[in-house]
């Protein structure tokens, strides 16, 4: 489930048994909170993110795919950080988020993909796992990266 965040951009939060807690914007799959069971928040987040659509959330753990920094065509760090995702159905102190390429991302980038990134949360612990799928044609090559700021 959804609900609205900074600027309405939708986010989902977790909750784990012990007290551990995460959100994490559709935007761009971009966690921008996790506090361990002891309610200490571990990750940075700048106060110059701007939150909306077309810019990157500063902080937290941003999605880098299919490109890294400046090193190809694509803009900085490829455009995943920059795109809606969508929830996938999941359960407790977990969620999986799911973006897939499209007529917009085929502008950029000729190639179909399905990602998805899983986050779980319990007590210290903070696992989030990126799948990559080629859905099309043709093989490529590609950067991914979770590019954590902690506190």
């Amino acid at each position: 489930m959804t609900t609205p965040g900074i600027n309405g951009l939708p986010k989902v939060q977790l909750h784990s048994a012990d007290g551990a807690s995460a959100e994490i914007y559709l935007h761009g799959a971009h966690l921008t909170s996790w506090k361990t069971a002891d309610g200490c928040e571990r990750l940075f987040m700048s106060p110059r993110s701007e939150f909306k659509p077309g810019a990157a959330i500063r902080g937290g753990v941003p999605v880098i795919f299919p490109q890294f920094s400046g090193l190809g065509p694509l803009p900085k760090h490829g455009f995943a950080r920059n795109h809606a995702w969508e929830l996938v159905p999941t359960n407790g102190g977990e969620a999986t988020l799911r973006f897939e390429g499209n007529e917009e991302t085929d502008k950029l980038w000729p190639h179909r993909f399905r990602t998805e990134l899983t986050f779980r949360i319990a007590g210290k612990t903070l696992e989030m796992t990126l799948k990559v799928e080629n859905t099309g044609e043709t093989s490529f090559a590609f950067h991914a990266a979770l590019h954590g700021y902690f506190a």
